[in-house]
């Protein structure tokens, strides 16, 4: 008896050590050949004048720190900055500013809507064809397809095996435009 619990608990361990794959990551700047190994452990630091980065893997996905130590604001072009997934589609980033020596985050697949939030108490528009004692009509007050719901599917993606993206950052900081490039490679732990 004593035996075959041992081996239950044994067989147990193998089964959740086996389904529990932890992935790292490889970033590398453009015009470099030098990756630097992103762990769950330790944050990486990369620094991409005039922004800082910083990266660290968490739960399969990367984090990415983009820190800004200037005295000026500096802002994140979303319509103009993507990452391509590693089935080669191309998603934009959400625009945001990163204010003096403060920082912004990406998560690395998206985890869920990351958009602009309303702003708090912001008024929520009415549908006047949702009030009591109306009857729907097919088509009238209805939201449409191509609303903010249905564009919120170009920045989600999925990461899911050993493979890598590329990130194309494009910034304005006093108007003046630079862009910033990443390869990263997921490689298993």
């Amino acid at each position: 008896m004593r035996f075959f619990f041992i081996y239950f608990i044994f067989s147990l361990a193998l089964l959740i050590n086996a389904g529990c794959a932890q992935f790292e990551f490889d970033v590398t700047p453009s015009g470099s050949n030098q990756p630097v190994h992103v762990a769950t452990t330790d944050d990486a630091h990369l620094a991409d004048d005039p922004l800082r980065y910083r990266f660290r893997a968490d739960d399969g996905r990367l984090v990415m720190w983009i820190e800004n130590p200037t005295g000026d604001s500096i802002e994140l072009l979303g319509d103009k900055s993507s990452v391509i997934d590693p089935d080669d589609v191309d998603h934009p980033l959400h625009g945001r500013t990163i204010g003096p020596l403060s920082s912004i985050k990406e998560i690395l697949p998206p985890l869920e809507s990351q958009g602009e939030q309303a702003a708090p108490n912001s008024l929520t528009p009415l549908n006047p064809y949702d009030e009591p004692g109306f009857i729907a009509v097919p088509g009238i007050g209805q939201a449409d397809s191509t609303g903010a719901d249905s564009q919120e599917g170009l920045y989600m993606w999925q990461w899911d095996d050993e493979s890598e993206i590329h990130i194309h950052l494009v910034f304005v900081q006093n108007g003046r435009q630079f862009e910033q490039r990443f390869t990263i490679h997921r490689v298993k732990k």
